[in-house]
């Protein structure tokens, strides 16, 4: 009895912890003696070869300034320039403590960023006459460089030295603080128009090579809203010189605090300046221009929205060129490998929409949308938004679920209708007269059935509401016959919701069931040995 119950309690913690415990994290590197055996240029960056006490290569890299890749890239002896460039930057800043470390050492004991962990570094007999010879010339280069600078007045001297490098290979700073950087940074307001602000910034180290800093720009506090061209990651922007970023689609007649911030990965907070400017009022003349019978508005317009993240917005003014009426397509398709999409209509632009009585059509690689704007309800922010769903069996299309938010209101009923059509997958379909659109019906669970027509591989039809949507191809069989679907108030036959439940609920009720069959097993034993 008791290696029953055991052998069932092992059933079960396997079953449910088993997955668990799969995933191991891996261990750190250590060694505890590296030989340094060559070097080489690539890519940027020293590249140092070393070999472990079994003959294992392990490589290393100390980045330099990509500034400087065509003068290395250029001179006969890489090596030699780029370690001759590299000791120079430092020691002209009175590091000469960190040379030895530079030079012999440039593996450190930890380094927070790698997987790697050395206790001690030797150089192979074999390398080091030639490590010998570059480093003393680097050294000879690098005292000539320090020497001319100190040559320099004090103010070229701190011009050269307002910013901070980042030293990847140590995870320290060099060349002062962050704070030094901000102090020196002239910012200011370049242009400011009714919906955009222009900033730029200034940073006094233009004459030294690799005089690198990340910046960081915030509108109110909201560091998303900084997206620039270009930029190593969003929020940062490689600094050389004055750099000028645009802050748009802000209201009308608007005060806003920009931050200018800057910082390197290896400080906890950021230095940062802070301005204050004012959006201009939307002039009059430019409306009534824009509103008018003006020969340069068109009546179709279609524009690539500005795309940060999963939401799409209009570029500035674009509006303005849409006549009465007009169409305004917005193209959705670099949006098509996300899940979700939102398309956002500032206040402003939901205003000029509504009064030229506009259609705003979405058009994504998998459903297009056509929105008449006088089907919503009010000027306020609007974000429509496309969800794209997993996959239901027997649909011949995508799954959608569509919704409309105006400030903090849903709208989910339209008084005009909104045209969906949807690109079928047409290897799968048999009669092209039985497909039409269905829609979710979240109260029985069923699909009922919408209708269409079907046209050069697009399913279309007009709605009222708005749900999750799909195409379905209605077989003779459901037509005349209502086995595997229930009717509907209307007399339309609908789909009952095909079974998309994934593998983990599957195996959570069959462990569920091992569950009840072990305490069924333990109930029976124990009543069959009082017997």
């Amino acid at each position: 009895m008791k290696k029953l119950k055991f052998i069932i309690f092992a059933i079960l913690v396997v079953f449910f912890i088993f997955p668990v415990n799969s995933l191991q994290a891996e261990e750190l590197k250590t060694y505890d003696k590296l030989t340094l055996v060559d070097e080489d240029y690539q890519n940027d960056s020293l590249l140092r070869v070393y070999k472990d006490k079994d003959g294992n290569v392990v490589f290393h890299s100390i980045f330099i300034q990509s500034e400087l890749s065509d003068t290395i890239k250029a001179s006969e002896d890489q090596v030699l320039t780029a370690k001759k460039l590299l000791l120079a930057f430092y020691m002209k800043f009175d590091l000469t403590n960190k040379m030895n470390e530079l030079l012999h050492k440039s593996f450190p004991k930890s380094n927070p960023r790698t997987d790697l962990e050395v206790k001690t570094i030797e150089i192979s007999p074999d390398y080091l006459d030639r490590l010998e010879e570059t480093e003393s010339i680097s050294l000879a280069y690098a005292k000539d460089q320090k020497a001319k600078f100190e040559q320099l007045s004090e103010a070229e001297q701190e011009a050269q030295k307002g910013y901070t490098f980042y030293y990847y290979d140590y995870g320290e700073e060099y060349l002062g603080t962050t704070e030094e950087y901000i102090k020196r940074l002239d910012v200011e307001i370049k242009e400011s128009t009714d919906q955009s602000i222009t900033i730029s910034w200034t940073a006094n180290n233009t004459n030294v090579p690799g005089g690198i800093l990340y910046m960081y720009v915030s509108l109110d506090s909201k560091w998303s809203e900084c997206f620039p061209v270009g930029a190593v990651s969003p929020c940062r922007i490689k600094v050389d010189g004055e750099q000028q970023f645009t802050l748009d689609n802000l209201e009308p007649s608007t005060t806003h605090k920009i931050r200018i911030g800057g910082g390197v990965f290896s400080e906890d907070s950021t230095a940062s300046k802070s301005v204050e400017a004012t959006t201009e009022p939307k002039s009059k003349n430019e409306k009534e221009k824009s509103k008018g019978d003006d020969v340069s508005l068109k009546n179709h317009i279609t524009v690539d929205p500005n795309i940060t993240k999963n939401t799409a917005t209009l570029p500035m003014n674009v509006i303005d060129l849409l006549a009465n009426e007009g169409l305004l397509t917005v193209n959705l398709e670099k949006m098509s490998n996300k899940e979700n999409s939102t398309i956002q209509f500032s206040q402003e632009e939901m205003d000029e929409l509504l009064q030229r009585k506009a259609t705003i059509q979405l058009n994504h690689s998998e459903v297009e949308l056509s929105v008449p704007s006088n089907v919503l309800q009010n000027s306020k922010v609007t974000k429509i938004n496309l969800d794209k769903l997993e996959a239901v069996n027997g649909a011949l299309s995508a799954v959608f679920d569509f919704s409309i938010t105006q400030g903090n209101e849903v709208v989910s009923q339209f008084d005009q209708p909104i045209t969906l059509r949807f690109p079928v997958d047409q290897e799968l379909v048999k009669d092209t007269n039985n497909l039409a659109i269905y829609f979710l019906n979240e109260e029985t669970n069923e699909w009922e059935k919408i209708g269409g027509t079907y046209k050069d591989g697009n399913v279309t039809a007009t709605v009222n509401h708005f749900s999750t949507y799909t195409v379905f191809e209605e077989s003779v069989e459901e037509t005349t016959s209502n086995e595997g679907s229930t009717i509907n108030d209307s007399g339309v036959t609908g789909k009952k919701l095909p079974n998309t439940a994934s593998n983990a609920m599957n195996f959570l009720m069959l462990g569920l069931l091992f569950s009840l069959l072990a305490i069924a097993l333990v109930v029976y034993q124990k009543k069959r040995g009082r017997a």
